[in-house]
Parts: structure tokens; C-alpha cells; sequence
């Protein structure tokens, strides 16, 4: 293939200038040099990110760790910091840690603190902590989910308070799956308190998934109590399915044959599906009674698959 000609911008920084050149790529192989006023503490082929290829470097580990930390555009800060992904020397470590706090861009913050969960030393582990309060709501939840690796034994206390006082769904429920993760049967009241109507369905959503792993008579009755009609399908939906995971499969499978006359077709074929599930060779001659006089089509196709499955 033949070498097209194009330019690129060169930048290097020192420790108190930014040095800019443009030089013009004509063939295979060149050098170009350039003077510099002091040793140079990060290195930018391509300033700019403009080229459509693939640039490799030999820049040093500390080279690598101050362009994450400082470099002027965001495209190389993205590029350093994946580059020493792997890495675990002492510059490596602190550029985390600094991007941790510093970094304006969320999406760079979280990438830190998912490598940074490698890390238990004590450092991280408080600036993990640090995170847990940043205005951006990924990072906070990506803080949680990091603080749970590095000090399952500690992140109980802020799970619970982030579940109780952060602005963010989101966060709430990563905390919260968190919270049960960590202290077992003892976060069973916050769960079913969790499910309650007025609640956003994503939260309620997660404390019936964290619900059905319990084998208590607190958490079925929760989630029987979110298949109610006047509930919203997709949480309807997720209650029921939640409630046929539970050992208890002759109540699931009661609930799932009281809901095949629900007036929501699409939660009727859900029904029907728990019912075919678990409910063994009782459920199933339902079905196949059932489909005889089903005269709605979506709940029909459904009962007609699970049979033809079974």
C-alpha cells in the first residue's frame, strides 16, 4: 500500500511549557526531533485524536500515568488511562486515585475506580469512600459496587445510608442489593419496606430480586403482594417470577392460576408461563384445559408454547 502524506500534531509537556510541533508524515519510516526546555513529562502523537489508525507507544509507566492525570484532551486522557490498566506500580496507582477525585469526565472516574477495585490497600480504599459522594451519580453507584470488594465488612453502614438518602434511583438500588448481599436475612425488613407502593418500580424491582432469595414468610407474602392488579405490568411480572425462584412452588404456582383470568393479557401469559414452570403435572392439565376455551390470542400462543415445550 502506498504511504499517504499527512500532518500530525506533536505535543509534549514539561514541568512549565507545552510544546507544539507539526510535522508531515511522507514515508515508511522517519524521526523528527524536537527541543525541548526541560525533560518532558508527557508525550501526544496525534493531538487531537485526528488519525484513523491505531498508535502505539513506549512511553514509560509515570509517562503514561501523568498524560491520565493532566493531559489537555480528554481522547489521550481516555487512551493513558486504558493503556495502564494492568499496571500496579506506585504512578499507575496514584493516577487512579488522583482521576478518582480530579477528573472532570464521570465515564473516566468510573473506569478508575473499576481498576482501582484491584487495590486493597488503605489509600484506595479511602478514596473509594470519597467517591461515594461525587455529584455524579454513575460514579457514586460504580463507588458502592467497588467499596463492597475492597471492605465487605465495612460497606454495610454506607450501603444502607445510600439506600435511605441518595437522590438517584439507581444508586438506591445498587445499594440496596448491596446492603442484603452483605448482611444477609438481617435486611429483610428494609427489603419488604423497599417494595412498598409509591416507590420507584426499579427499586421495588430489586428488592423483590433480593427478596427471592429468602425463604421467609415475610419476603412471599411481599411478593405476592406486588403481583396485585393496579400494579404496574413489568413489576407485576418481575413479583411473580421472583415469587416461582422461592421453594415454595405450590403458593407460586396458586398465584400463577389465580392471574390466567387477569384482565392484562400480557401478565396473563406470564402467569401462565409460572404456572407451567412450577406447577408440575397439576399446573399443566390446567393449561391444557385452559387453552381450550382461551379465546385472547396472546394467551393462547403462550399456553400452546409451554405445552408443545413440555
Amino acid at each position: 500500500h502506498p504511504v499517504f502524506r499527512f500532518p500530525v500534531t506533536i505535543r509534549v509537556i514539561t514541568q512549565d511549557s507545552v510544546v507544539r510541533s507539526e510535522i508531515m508524515i511522507s514515508k515508511l519510516r522517519e524521526t523528527f526531533r524536537t527541543l525541548l526546555p526541560g525533560p518532558p513529562l508527557s508525550f501526544r502523537f496525534d493531538e487531537g485524536g485526528w488519525l484513523l489508525g491505531t498508535v502505539e507507544t513506549d512511553q514509560t509507566p509515570a509517562e503514561l500515568a501523568e498524560m491520565a492525570k493532566h493531559d489537555l484532551d480528554f481522547s489521550a486522557r481516555i487512551w493513558a488511562l486504558r493503556k495502564v490498566d494492568s499496571l500496579t506500580d506506585s504512578n499507575t496507582v496514584a493516577a487512579r486515585r488522583f482521576i478518582v477525585l480530579n477528573e472532570p469526565q464521570p465515564s473516566q472516574r468510573v473506569h478508575a475506580l473499576q481498576v482501582a477495585a484491584a487495590d486493597r490497600s488503605k489509600e484506595t480504599v479511602a478514596i473509594v469512600h470519597s467517591a461515594l459522594q461525587d455529584p455524579d451519580s454513575d460514579v457514586r453507584a460504580e463507588a458502592i459496587e467497588v467499596l463492597a470488594k475492597l471492605d465487605s465488612a465495612g460497606v454495610a453502614t454506607p450501603a444502607e445510608s445510600m439506600y435511605r438518602t441518595d437522590p438517584n434511583t439507581r444508586v438506591r438500588g445498587t445499594a440496596l442489593r448491596i446492603f442484603a448481599e452483605v448482611v444477609g436475612s438481617r435486611a429483610l425488613p428494609l427489603l419488604v419496606s423497599a417494595t412498598n407502593a409509591g416507590l420507584p418500580s426499579p427499586l421495588r424491582m430489586t428488592a423483590a430480586r433480593e427478596l427471592a432469595k429468602f425463604e421467609d414468610p415475610r419476603a412471599t407474602n411481599a411478593l405476592e403482594q406486588l403481583t396485585l392488579p393496579g400494579e404496574p405490568r413489568d413489576l407485576r411480572i418481575v413479583g411473580l417470577a421472583c415469587l416461582a425462584q422461592q421453594r415454595d412452588s405450590v403458593r407460586a404456582a396458586a398465584v400463577a392460576a389465580r392471574y390466567l383470568d387477569d384482565e392484562d393479557p400480557l401478565f396473563a401469559s406470564a402467569a401462565a408461563r409460572v404456572l407451567g414452570s412450577v406447577g408440575g403435572d397439576e399446573g399443566r392439565a390446567r393449561l391444557r384445559a385452559r387453552e381450550a376455551n382461551e379465546n385472547r390470542v396472546t394467551v393462547k400462543r403462550a399456553i400452546a408454547e409451554i405445552l408443545k415445550s413440555q
